[in-house]
């Protein structure tokens, strides 16, 4: 789970993936719908990982292709 700064408040969204620039993220409310926003990396302020007691192989970051804008209101 991502947080990030905004304007209005904060963002939650779900670690999709990242791109040099920015992660991708699954959120809800986004233009009154679900869906996937790249968000700047700067503007990250908290992210939180479950606790493993045996963390996954699979549990590594994901590189995505940087296409599309950057989000700046998820409103």
């Amino acid at each position: 789970m991502l947080v990030f700064k905004r304007d209005s408040g904060g963002h939650v969204g779900l670690y999709v993936g990242e791109d040099d620039r920015a992660y991708h993220v699954l959120g809800g409310n986004q233009s009154d719908r679900v869906g996937f926003a790249r968000i700047a990396k700067a503007r990250l302020y908290a992210a939180r990982q479950p606790v493993y007691s045996h963390r996954p192989l699979s549990a590594v970051p994901l590189r995505l292709a940087a296409t599309g804008g950057l989000s700046v209101q998820e409103a």
